[in-house]
This record gives structure tokens, sequence and C-alpha cells, in this order.
């Protein structure tokens, strides 16, 4: 009898130790996925809130032009500090194929040196292709009459805060590729009715209107 009083009272025992242990465990498990989902909630809540500067390039909207801009701009829920953008290969102001003037110095004079700030929805645009109609390439295309390469990247950096020593500041550094190729390969339509079409029927009339008139 005392064999089996032991043996009861040492399974209970057993059994008491396992169900602490088996808690413990649990409380743990749940612990770190608690910090985990803190931890990454919070990061959803930054990124969500944070600035976020992209460059792209932006085709003339008229369907018969053949230039295009750059646009930086601040997509971001928050205001964009200090913002830095490079480009590779390095943009250099060599004079145009058309011996036009350029524009090249300006945009280069913008971006020498950190822009102050960006704020939400905020763009800086800036020409970035020339279609020179006296040069074409191997594909048929015109050149950019300024001498940019077709295909650039832009390197951005930017903080979240206007003071680097500020303990909560957040630096970011986002890279974009800027080919002038994916707009070519753009098609566009036209119609008779539209802004475009009316203007350019109204113009005609006009321009009719004015020889009989002379």
């Amino acid at each position: 009898m005392a064999d089996s009083a032991t043996v009861a009272d040492w399974l209970t025992a057993s059994s008491t130790l396992f169900g602490a242990v088996v808690t413990a465990l649990s409380v743990a498990v749940a612990t770190v996925f608690g910090v985990r989902t803190l931890r990454q909630t919070k990061q959803d809540s930054i990124d969500r809130s944070r600035p976020m500067v992209a460059a792209y390039l932006e085709r003339d909207p008229h369907p018969t032009g053949l230039g295009a801009d750059i646009v930086v701009k601040n997509f971001g829920a928050s205001v964009a500090y200090s913002v830095e953008i490079t480009f590779t290969p390095p943009i250099e102001d060599s004079g145009t194929r058309s011996g036009n003037a350029s524009f090249v110095p300006l945009l280069l004079r913008r971006y020498s040196s950190p822009i102050p700030n960006l704020i939400p929805g905020m763009e800086l645009r800036n020409l970035w292709n020339i279609a020179n109609k006296d040069q074409t390439d191997e594909d048929g295309q015109y050149v950019n009459d300024e001498p940019i390469p077709d295909r650039v990247i832009a390197k951005i950096a930017y903080r979240d805060s206007p003071l680097e020593a500020i303990s909560k500041t957040n630096s970011y550094e986002d890279t974009f590729i800027l080919d002038i190729n994916v707009l070519r390969g753009e098609v566009i339509t036209t119609h008779s009715d539209d802004h475009l079409g009316l203007h350019k029927r109204s113009t005609k009339a006009l321009e009719s209107i004015e020889k009989r008139l002379k």
C-alpha cells in the first residue's frame, strides 16, 4: 500500500510539474508572439506615416509631344527632409546636339544641394528629354538633344526629421531606374470630339475665316 501511495504521489507531482511547465512555455510563446506583433504593428505604423520620395519620367501629355520630364514627388504621408538626388551615370553639361540652349545646367543646379523639405504631394519637375528630329538611333527613334543617357539610375536619400541630432530620425534611401525607352512603347489614341480635337478643328476654322477675310 505504501508503495502504491508513493507512486500515486509521484504521478500527481509529475503531472502538476508538467502542467506548470506547459503553462510557462505557453506564456513564453505568447509573450514572444505578442512582442513580435507589437513590433510589427509599430513598424506598419511607421511605414504608413513615413515620407516616400520617388523619381520617374513622364512623357509630354500632348499626343504629338516627343519630350519627357523627370518628376521627383513625395508620395508619402509626412514631410521628407534633406532630399538628396544623385544620378548614375553622372549627367554632364556638355551642350546639346543641335547647338540650341541646354536646360541641363538648370537641372544640375536644382539637385546640386539637398532639397530642404518636400511636403506630401509636392513634386519637382524638370525637362529631361527633347527629341532631336535631325538625328535618330539604330531603332529609328529620335535621340535626346540633351546629353542625358537613355537609361539613368536616380538614387534618392532623405530623412523624416529636419535635424539629424534628433534620436527618432529615420533615414531612407531608394533607387529608381529612369529609362526613356519605357515611354517610347506607349500608344495614344485621340478623338475628334475631345478637347485637343476640338482645338484643332477650331484652329482650322479660324484660319479658313482669316483667309476669306483677306
